[in-house]
């Protein structure tokens, strides 16, 4: 199923999909997912089941719940922060390290939580316990092509611009 939804080998190449091949794919990989189902279980428990209903691969566009667990931990960063009050703001390149992070192909985003909390909740955690985030800071949450992991800057002017950011360690 998910060599339809993305192929790799071969000489296909990607084009513009349509509904009408959209509608030809999903099918195609509801007819593989049935078909499977007969080939695993005995046809006396195929028998007794009311409908199989075969779950697609997330793409791209369905994974942006990601946000959804972002402002769950923002909202979780209020409350429990001892009185430390601050925001994050996160860039569009760190939702995407995240989602990379904590997607795969076999298992969707299961772990999204989890690398959410490795890559981003326990460098905060670090950095309120060592006294380096204030009441009334923000903390953009950024990520370079080149690291494994996020970068946090501190916002230390008045203006709205990031230039006046700095670094923080984590």
């Amino acid at each position: 199923m998910s060599a339809l939804v993305n192929p790799r080998l071969g000489f296909h190449f990607p084009k513009a999909a349509d509904d009408e091949s959209k509608e030809e794919v999903k099918g195609r990989i509801s007819r593989i997912g049935v078909a499977a189902a007969r080939n695993k279980f005995t046809p006396e428990f195929v028998n007794r089941l009311d409908k199989i209903v075969v779950f697609k691969p997330l793409g791209r566009e369905e994974l942006s719940l990601v946000e959804i667990e972002l402002d769950t931990v923002q909202q979780r960063l209020q409350k429990t922060a001892n009185g430390v009050s601050f925001e994050v703001d996160v860039t569009e390149a760190a939702c995407d390290f995240l989602l990379n992070e904590g997607t795969d192909l076999r298992y969707g985003a299961r772990h999204l939580k989890r690398a959410i909390e490795r890559h981003m909740v326990q460098p905060l955690s670090n950095l309120i316990a060592s006294g380096q985030i204030h009441r009334g800071h923000l903390i953009r949450v950024s990520h370079r092509e080149d690291s494994s992991s996020l970068l946090f800057f501190l916002d230390i002017g008045a203006s709205e611009s990031w230039r006046t950011a700095r670094p923080v360690a984590a």
